[in-house]
């Protein structure tokens, strides 16, 4: 499973990866969660440090170094499926969806502001074929579904 977010900071992407990432164990599944932060959590394979941007009314705390996107892309090639939460996130999740990676399943979190969805729509056709590298595309509510709407049809799954 793919977090864009540091492990070592709340945040409610952060929180669900971790939740569903509990919940599948307790299923049998093995999973681990690639993710940016320093302070580990089990099954976390850490990519190092974040920067913390302002975007969509909070702070998100994402890596913005291109070594952390070379380690997230090599570090999901051992897991048959990936989940790649927030896929058009940089560097970490895009990098996941862009590369040559096992079959992925991304989630959409956001609701972006106008201008996000204003560029979302511009950039349909482009942001359609990022959406085609996904075997399954989803989003935590309608809200976030109707975010993507103009380039992907997403599965509710809240």
């Amino acid at each position: 499973m793919v977090c864009p977010y540091a492990l070592d900071r709340f945040g409610g992407v952060q929180h669900q990866a971790l939740q569903l990432a509990d919940w599948l164990r307790a299923d049998g599944h093995e999973v681990a969660i690639v993710a940016p932060g320093d302070d580990g959590h089990d099954g976390a394979i850490l990519l190092g440090g974040t920067t913390s941007i302002r975007a969509n009314g909070s702070q998100v705390p994402i890596a913005l170094h291109p070594g952390a996107a070379r380690r997230a892309v090599a570090a999901v090639q051992e897991f048959d499926v990936v989940h790649v939460h927030e896929p058009l996130m940089p560097l970490v999740s895009l990098a996941v969806v862009l590369g040559d990676t096992p079959p992925r399943v991304g989630t959409f979190h956001a609701d972006p502001p106008s201008w996000v969805r204003g560029s979302y729509k511009a950039t349909r056709l482009l942001l359609g074929r990022v959406a085609n590298r996904l075997g399954a595309v989803t989003a935590v509510s309608g809200v976030a579904a109707s975010a993507i709407a103009t380039f992907a049809e997403p599965a509710i799954v809240p």
